[in-house]
């Protein structure tokens, strides 16, 4: 008997396709491993045995995914490709990020690091 994902979420081929902008800071076998599971509808530990990887790198990979698809889609963003005048790339780029946009290749905001109890002692 194989084991049914519990993954109520499921992509089609194209709506995958549209969606790996948001996905191009993750790894391809991250990427790879949570479509067979995503898109294909197959269970986790499926591709685990095929992968020759634990059931639990597959969730892991799925749970990844999921929670990169759902902070674009929480904030409404959708990918878009435009050509436009050289002199006008920054003008776009600026405008995408004042409305909460996502630019490729803009480096992620570095998370704060939370202040150990020694380091806020010494202060």
């Amino acid at each position: 008997m194989t084991a049914q994902t519990k993954d109520p979420v499921k992509y089609s081929a194209e709506e995958w396709e549209q969606l790996q902008p948001a996905l191009r800071s993750l790894s391809v076998s991250t990427i790879s491993t949570a479509r067979e599971v995503l898109v294909e509808g197959r269970s986790a530990p499926d591709v685990a045995q095929e992968l020759g990887c634990a059931r639990q790198t597959v969730h892991a990979a799925v749970k990844r995914v999921r929670a990169r698809l759902e902070k674009h889609e929480a904030a409404e963003l959708v990918p878009v490709l435009v050509w436009v005048p050289q002199e006008a790339v920054e003008d776009v780029k600026k405008y995408a990020r004042d409305q909460g946009g996502v630019v490729e290749g803009d480096k992620p905001k570095a998370k704060r690091k939370k202040a150990t109890k020694a380091a806020a002692k010494a202060k």
